[in-house]
This record gives C-alpha cells, structure tokens and sequence, in this order.
C-alpha cells in the first residue's frame, strides 16, 4: 500500500510540480538555473558578486570552459530535491511544502543553502 502513495506522489510531483525538469535535455531544470542566479544576485548580491569573481579568476587561470559555480551544487540540490545535501527532517519538511506551494520552494531553499554556506 505504501509503495502505491509512493509512487503516485512520484508521478505527482514530475507530471504536476516540475514539468519537463527531468526530460533528456533538462531545459526546465537550465532555465530554472537562470533563474535563480538572477533571485541570488537580487537576494544575496555580495555572495553573487564573491562567486563571479571565484568563475573568472578560474577561467584566467585555464582556459578550458567550467560550468557556472553556482549551477555546480545547485543542480545537484534541485535534481535531487535536496535529499543529498539536508538531513533528513529539513529534506522531508522541503518536500511537504513543496508538494503545497511548488516548485519555488526549490529556489528559496536554495537561497538559504547558498546564504549559510556563505557565512
């Protein structure tokens, strides 16, 4: 019985909460990335500015292309719905409101992540 909820909110959250962010292309989850580079530079614009400056004194240094810092964890974070970076209380009161308010919870737990990681 359990298995059947299970799978049911699965389907829930991929057709309904976050269409498209799990397709082969993954466009949802780029655009979603763009996103919240633009609510961080307006939510944390010192911490944005800091990881700027981290990526182009990288590419100085090689000149090989790196993926946005930023992207490097969140991707993970939101790929994984957090599961991978919040024990295990905090991931699971993620997806409860989640699963009531969508898929901004995403981007406003992430800004938290990035805000306490720059402490």
């Amino acid at each position: 019985m359990n298995e059947e909820y299970a799978l049911m909110i699965l389907i829930y959250l991929i057709d309904s909460l976050l269409p498209d962010f799990f397709s082969n292309n993954l466009h949802a989850l780029a655009i979603d990335m763009i996103v919240f580079d633009h609510w961080l530079k307006i939510y944390n614009p010192q911490l944005h500015l800091h990881l700027q400056k981290l990526q182009t004194s990288n590419e100085q240094i090689d000149s090989t292309y790196e993926p946005p810092l930023l992207n490097v964890f969140t991707i993970q974070w939101f790929l994984t719905l957090f599961a991978t970076c919040l024990p295990r209380s905090a991931m699971l009161r993620v997806w409860d409101v989640l699963m009531i308010e969508g898929s901004e919870v995403l981007f406003r737990t992430g800004l938290i992540l990035w805000s306490k990681l720059s402490m």
